[in-house]
């Protein structure tokens, strides 16, 4: 599975499917877990994962891979700063939840750069959640040291 760069334009489930939970950083160990775990309680999932370096990608692809199998997933290659891309996926998927897992691994690199892309990811997420794309029905975050640097 290649991951190029910018936003894939998944075609999106209809809305009698079931319940719709956005999923970011979907690729990763805990995003990857949970997917799997909502897909099996016949939830609509979409995965978001900008599949950064910092782990390999191989490892994210094959992640990516199984969850694609379940007709009930699709896959959103996005970098949450990108918001454009995410205001466009919100509008078009419409989720009931969301879960914000995404994050930049490490917290040194916080030390020369305290506004991590994680952290950046976040308050742009926030942002525009708050004022924009979505009525806050069900924000769930992932663990703080990760997501916020």
């Amino acid at each position: 599975m290649s991951f190029g760069g910018g936003a894939r334009r998944a075609p999106l489930l209809t809305r009698d499917s079931g319940p719709r939970i956005l999923v970011t950083g979907a690729a990763g160990f805990i995003g990857f877990h949970l997917c799997r775990a909502v897909l099996a309680e016949e939830a609509v999932v979409v995965g978001v994962d900008a599949i950064t370096p910092y782990y390999d990608r191989s490892l994210k692809a094959g992640r990516v891979a199984e969850l694609m199998r379940n007709r009930q997933f699709r896959f959103q290659h996005l970098d949450l700063s990108d918001l454009p891309a995410l205001k466009e996926l919100f509008e078009r998927f419409r989720p009931d939840k969301v879960v914000h897992l995404a994050a930049q691994p490490g917290v040194r690199a916080s030390f020369d750069d305290p506004l991590t892309v994680g952290a950046k990811a976040s308050v742009l997420l926030y942002h525009e959640l708050k004022n924009d794309i979505w009525d806050w029905k069900d924000l769930h975050m992932g663990p703080a040291g990760k997501t916020c640097g």
